[in-house]
């Protein structure tokens, strides 16, 4: 049965769905938009610094594949474990990279994890709200994602100029990651 916005927004998995892939997004975000800045102040080139948008997308489009397999394998909770600890361990990477070869080891890493994103949030959703209900319960969840989102990349930007580094700003999108992951313990699905 069609459910109505009020009743979708009395569901618990849909706030647990949105503080999710809310965080996860907006810890990518905040440091994707900077990777190319951030790899030229390790002192690479921009050639090198904008091979790695490519080398992300690669993986990221990767990683659609692996995770949608990877629902079909294991739960969808244990999958959102999996594409979030990709991407906080990709941070953390970046933060400690010194050469070209480990910051592009940390881009393919969460680039499958970011990949995974999309793949999961709508399978999560469809699975919580079933077909019927699945638009209406993904265009509800956005208002709710976004203002995180949009302040992620300047917040970070601003963090770099404050202190002349983006370890605080990327170190702080690892908690990020860290609390989805936290927060995805209490998501409770229905069996498929």
């Amino acid at each position: 049965r069609e459910k109505t916005v009020a009743e979708i927004l009395s569901v618990r998995s849909f706030w647990i769905l949105v503080a999710i892939f809310g965080l996860q997004i907006t810890a990518n975000l905040g440091v994707y938009s900077h990777i190319p800045i951030y790899a030229q102040d390790l002192g690479f080139s921009p050639i090198q610094a904008s091979w790695i948008y490519s080398v992300a997308a690669f993986h990221a489009a990767l990683g659609k594949v692996i995770f949608g397999k990877l629902l079909d394998i294991i739960a969808a909770r244990r999958t959102l474990w999996i594409s979030i600890a990709c991407q906080g361990l990709g941070i953390v990477v970046i933060i400690f990279s010194q050469n070209i070869y480990t910051l592009l080891f940390s881009v393919m890493i969460m680039g499958l994890g970011l990949g995974g994103t999309m793949p999961l949030m709508n399978s999560t959703f469809s699975i919580a709200f079933d077909n019927a209900n699945f638009g209406k319960a993904r265009g509800l969840s956005v208002p709710f994602m976004v203002p995180m989102q949009v302040i992620s990349a300047p917040l970070s930007g601003w963090f770099y100029d404050v202190y002349g580094n983006y370890t605080l700003a990327f170190s702080i999108n690892v908690v990020l990651c860290i609390l989805a992951g936290f927060v995805v313990i209490f998501l409770k699905l229905p069996e498929r």
